[in-house]
This record gives C-alpha cells, structure tokens and sequence, in this order.
C-alpha cells in the first residue's frame, strides 16, 4: 500500500512513518527536514501554502491513502495577534490542507478511479473544546483561537468529504488527538492527566493504533 503522509518530520508523524514502512511505502512531506537525516522512506521537502510541483506527480498518482498530519499553532497572546500569523496557520491547517488532499484525489481518480482511496485527517480536542489555560502556566504553549479554530474545520472537512464521495470509494476519517506526552513539564503533566479520565496523556503509540485500523478492511463500514 502506497500512503502518503504530510507532517512527516513533526513528532506523530515521523512515528507514523517509522510503523507504517515496515508493511507500506511511504511517501511524506513537511517544510522541515527531520531531524533524523537518515529518512528510511521517501521525502519531499514542501511547503503546502505552495502548489505540488506537477512533474513529481507521478510519485502520488497511485497512493491507496493520504494522512493530513501536517499542522502548525501560534503562542502569542489572541489580543496581539497579528495578520500574518492568522496566515499563516490558515494557510498550511486550511488552504494547504484543502488543496493538497484536492489534488491528491485528483491524481488518483486520473489513475484508477475504481481504487479505494482512504483520507485520515489529524485533528486536535481543540478543534472540539476549549483550551485549560490554567494547565499551561507560563510556558507559553497556550492553545490559540486559530489553531482550534482550523482544527475544528479539519473536522468538518472530512465530513464534507464523505457527502461529496459518497457515491464513490473515497472515504474520510477524523483522528482527534488529546495533548501527546513528549517530556514536557512534570507540572503541565500533572495539570493535564488531572483532565483526564484516562488519567495519561496520549501516546504516538495510541495515534498508530488508530491510523492502522483506519486504513485496514477492517474499517471499511
């Protein structure tokens, strides 16, 4: 199975990368380089607030699933936000996200319409509820207005996705992630399970898990 993947050198996406390769070809994308150069799968260094370059269309036109890992936030306080941060988190959570998972489907619908073809969107419990201030403290890591605000559009979007394909073999799903645990802050930990039933903070492990059933026959209902 070819899957293609963008945020592939964030944190959930160079985890997703490493499982999935073991069994399937993975092609990812990300504005950054990993920060392991030595990428056990095939990379494209892109922007997606910028056009695909079409002569590389070739390497996705086969692809039986895309995973829309890639996203970005802003720290700074809502009352100071400016234009250009309001941007730019649109343009790679929003625009680029619209955009690319469009031409993707266009590349596999020239290739072999009658394929299935499986969209996983990466989106955020902020994108369904409000953020906790209070667990963050002063680290500077609040959740903004426009981050929760493109996440819950992802939501929609893949909704809007299954209405438009409905008649066809496309299909879309949402994973809504909780915070992810990555060493941050014994005091932000603590803050954080507290809010938790589950009394943990998410694993990439977790993410994994669900990204594998998701693009399984088992998921095909």
């Amino acid at each position: 199975m070819k899957i293609l993947l963008t945020g592939a050198a964030g944190q959930v996406g160079m985890s997703l990368a490493r499982v999935l390769t073991e069994n399937h070809q993975v092609i990812g994308f990300d504005i950054n380089l990993p920060d392991d150069l030595d990428i056990f799968f095939q990379f494209y260094k892109h922007d997606l607030k910028t056009d695909f370059p079409e002569e590389n269309s070739k390497d996705i036109s086969d692809a039986n699933v895309l995973i829309n890992c890639a996203g970005i936030g802003v720290y700074t306080d809502f009352m100071n936000r400016t234009k250009e941060e309001l941007h730019d988190v649109l343009g790679v959570n929003c625009i680029g996200l619209i955009l690319f998972t469009r031409d993707c489907i266009k590349y596999h619908l020239e290739k072999n319409e009658s394929a299935d073809f499986h969209i996983i969107n990466i989106s955020s419990v902020y994108g369904v509820v409000p953020p906790e201030f209070e667990i963050y403290g002063q680290s500077g890591r609040n959740s903004s207005e426009i981050y929760g605000f493109t996440k819950a559009g992802m939501i929609n979007f893949s909704r809007y996705l299954t209405s438009y394909f409905k008649h066809s073999k496309i299909r879309a799903n949402t994973i809504v992630l909780g915070g992810i645990f990555a060493d941050q802050d014994a005091d932000f930990v603590e803050k954080y399970t507290d809010m938790c039933n589950i009394r943990r903070m998410a694993s990439t492990s977790d993410v994994v898990s669900a990204v594998n059933f998701l693009i399984s026959s088992d998921a095909s209902y």
